[in-house]
């Protein structure tokens, strides 16, 4: 159960273990119902504005991996679960098969996105406050649910040194022009390019990058 406050409104979320997810007592998405759920609107929003779509996608980050390996990147949601989300990106046009490997008997397919899952402005155009708002806390959702699950892997006796286990989060207000708020958020596009790009290896562990602007004064 979480509880997001927004404008005085407090949204309650509630994650069944059928993937049922509600919003203030809606049903929000249904998992059995992916097909049905991607033709109302059948657009790169609806496909990536999933709490476990949004994971599968920012744990490929710009690798390419296995079907197995994102199930073993997110061991919570259930295998039926994950392979359905998996295949509705693969119709949906976000991700391919790049490759398929005999595997004792069975095909193993190498997934890798065929397009950038970054929406672009056309595919904000026309959402209503209600729907973005929906959406605003169903990624704090995912994003508190990726924190979570890595606390719970420390033993429960164990007195956590955050900073040391690399978690690192801040907030500040800053007083931005929209030409220096546009030449600051490229910059930290173009390290999260940068970093995105390396490769897997021994010395390196996966971690989440999180950021988010919110104008406090609206035109």
């Amino acid at each position: 159960m979480c509880f997001t406050k927004y404008s005085k409104v407090v949204y309650n979320i509630n994650v069944t273990k059928y993937d049922i997810i509600t919003i203030n007592g809606n049903i929000a998405y249904f998992g059995n119902n992916v097909k049905d759920e991607l033709n109302m609107e059948n657009n790169l929003f609806d496909l990536l504005v999933h709490p476990i779509r949004l994971r599968i996608v920012t744990a490929m980050s710009n690798d390419q991996m296995t079907s197995k390996e994102i199930a073993e990147a997110l061991p919570d949601i259930p295998h039926t679960t994950l392979y359905r989300h998996i295949n509705a990106l693969i119709e949906g046009g976000l991700l391919e098969i790049v490759e398929e490997i005999p595997q004792r008997g069975t095909v193993e397919r190498v997934l890798g996105f065929k397009t950038q899952p970054s929406l672009q402005p056309e595919d904000l155009i026309g959402l209503s406050k209600d729907k973005l708002k929906d959406t605003f806390t169903l990624i704090m959702y995912t994003l508190l649910n990726e924190a979570l699950g890595t606390l719970d892997k420390f033993p429960e006796d164990q007195e956590i040194d955050l900073l040391r286990a690399g978690f690192q989060f801040s907030e500040c207000q800053l007083n931005l022009t929209d030409e220096e708020y546009n030449q600051m958020n490229q910059k930290i596009l173009q390290i999260m390019v940068e970093a995105m790009n390396h490769k897997p290896a021994p010395e390196r562990k996966r971690r989440i990058f999180s950021y988010m602007f919110i104008p406090l004064a609206v035109d």
